[in-house]
């Protein structure tokens, strides 16, 4: 796991329909070798789906309920550092 230190967190805002998900879906294609993992945290699960067909080579996984909880496979995700596509809501819960 990366330290702390060596995290970082980009926010793109715009407004709607200026094209924020498909920059985002090409940067990420294009930063698939030299970033170790990837936490894509999007509003619906719709866009979960969206993210995972724009970008196939990531392998991104989404959680899913693992012991009553798709908390406890988003945690899993994150200590395996796994390309985790996941919604707001499910994200604020995350350890």
């Amino acid at each position: 796991m990366t330290p702390e230190s060596d995290l970082t967190v980009k926010v793109i805002g715009a407004m709607m329909g200026t094209g924020k998900t498909t920059h985002i879906h090409k940067w990420l294609n294009q930063q698939s070798t030299a970033i170790d993992s990837f936490i894509y945290v999007t509003p619906t699960l719709d866009e979960i789906q969206r993210v995972k067909e724009a970008c196939p080579d990531l392998n991104f996984v989404d959680p899913f309920p693992k012991d009553g909880s798709k908390l406890n496979s988003l945690n899993q995700y994150i200590s395996e550092s796994r390309n985790i596509a996941t919604t707001h809501s499910l994200f604020t819960t995350a350890n």
